[in-house]
């Protein structure tokens, strides 16, 4: 019998590529290393944000990503 160990890979960036709406065809990076949390939407707060005029069917604080560490999997 054998045994095997997964490993899963280490991520170190978030890419943001922007599909449609008034920021289509670009993309943003951002490096995990000090990033706890990405918030996305038109608020001027908002890390990613979007034009409040142009893209009015995103949402102020329309989405926000967290960084959750030391999550098992049970592969």
């Amino acid at each position: 019998m054998a045994t095997a160990t997964y490993t899963s890979p280490t991520i170190t960036k978030i890419v943001l590529r922007h599909v449609s709406g008034s920021r289509v065809n670009q993309s943003e990076e951002f490096p995990l290393a000090h990033l706890n949390e990405l918030e996305i939407g038109r608020d001027a707060a908002c890390r990613v944000r979007y034009d409040p005029d142009r893209d009015d069917l995103v949402g102020r604080h329309h989405a926000k990503a967290s960084r959750v560490e030391n999550i098992q999997s049970s592969r």
